[in-house]
């Protein structure tokens, strides 16, 4: 095949859009790019956007990013350049703008409308939830603007610069971020400290948001965002999220089918008021200990069960992060 028409299928496979049953939806061919949001980032029209830079803007008409409804594929309003457009990012990042506002390498910052509001971050890289009101903070290398700066962390892919993972990891809505150390020996954990007014509820009973923190590190690290518009001037949900545990019965199983003694080693998220099911063989004796989200522990207790209440411990309700050993592999080492 010759290369132009090796570049003509490219452009005509991607970026395609997958629907529910697996079948194609709908194509763009505006070609590839190297960042994609996808959220509610208009409050007053309905369905979710995409937000996406584009490489080969000089063979799809000269746009250089598309700003598009997430359901059709139809433009809303695009940036027009000629080259490649490497990287772009959203979010809600000015207060008293209703929707979200969007920039990359191509153009100015833009609200919903295409109308320029000021001048655009100097990052392109991620955006978190972190203060106290509904705008979201710019996440750059090891450090959110404003709001936090670190020492002896790093970042990763190159130039990139992306974190670790950032996500509602505690449930308050407000997001964590996660780095690594400079010499890859341990994992930190960077929560905000400042209190809020708004309330809602944990952005991972969102289920576009959930998603979109699985992807974080399967492709390009792009920031997760929600299928539900957060930001200001939006209406706070009301209703309760429609939560079903796996085994339907309101118990929260952990069990995890095919693990080897040496393996079940662990830790899990659980609330303290919900039996949860240990992994590893029924009888085998366990060493269970629990932290609280600072890292410290209250309780350890060594078990045959392959089911523990936490609160028959003295554990008061709330969220926990517990370890499971094998006592037999544990004693070993």
């Amino acid at each position: 095949m010759r290369l132009p028409d090796i570049q003509q299928v490219i452009r005509e496979i991607a970026p395609g859009t997958i629907d529910h049953d697996g079948k194609g939806l709908y194509n763009t061919r505006l070609g590839h790019g190297d960042a994609l949001h996808l959220a509610d980032m208009n409050p007053d029209r309905p369905g979710l956007e995409v937000w996406q830079v584009h490489e080969d803007a000089a063979n799809n008409g000269n746009i250089a990013a598309s700003f598009r409804d997430a359901k059709t594929g139809a433009n809303i309003w695009t940036d027009a350049g000629t080259t490649d457009n490497g990287r772009g990012c959203c979010g809600p990042i000015t207060s008293g703008i209703k929707g979200w506002q969007m920039w990359s390498g191509a153009g100015g910052l833009w609200d919903v409308s295409h109308k320029s509001v000021g001048s655009k971050p100097g990052s392109t890289n991620f955006t978190m939830w972190w203060g106290a009101d509904l705008t979201r903070s710019t996440e750059d290398g090891t450090s959110i603007s404003p709001g936090l700066s670190t020492t002896g962390m790093a970042s990763n892919n190159g130039t990139k610069s992306t974190p670790c993972l950032t996500a509602d990891i505690f449930g308050d809505w407000r997001e964590e971020l996660v780095l690594r150390t400079s010499n890859n020996n341990a994992l930190h954990i960077y929560t905000t400290t400042t209190p809020t007014a708004n309330r809602l509820y944990t952005l991972m009973h969102d289920p576009v948001y959930r998603t979109s923190v699985a992807t974080e590190n399967v492709a390009y690290n792009q920031p997760p965002e929600p299928g539900i518009y957060i930001g200001p001037g939006m209406t706070l949900p009301q209703a309760k999220p429609n939560i079903i545990y796996p085994d339907g019965t309101g118990t929260a199983s952990l069990a995890i089918s095919g693990l080897l003694q040496k393996q079940v080693a662990a830790t899990f998220k659980v609330y303290a008021d919900r039996a949860f099911v240990l992994p590893g063989k029924a009888g085998v004796m366990k060493i269970v200990t629990v932290y609280d989200l600072l890292g410290k522990s209250v309780a350890s207790l060594t078990t045959a069960r392959n089911t523990v209440l936490l609160a028959d411990h003295g554990i008061s309700r709330g969220v926990y992060l517990v370890k499971i050993r094998d006592r037999v592999d544990a004693e070993r080492h």
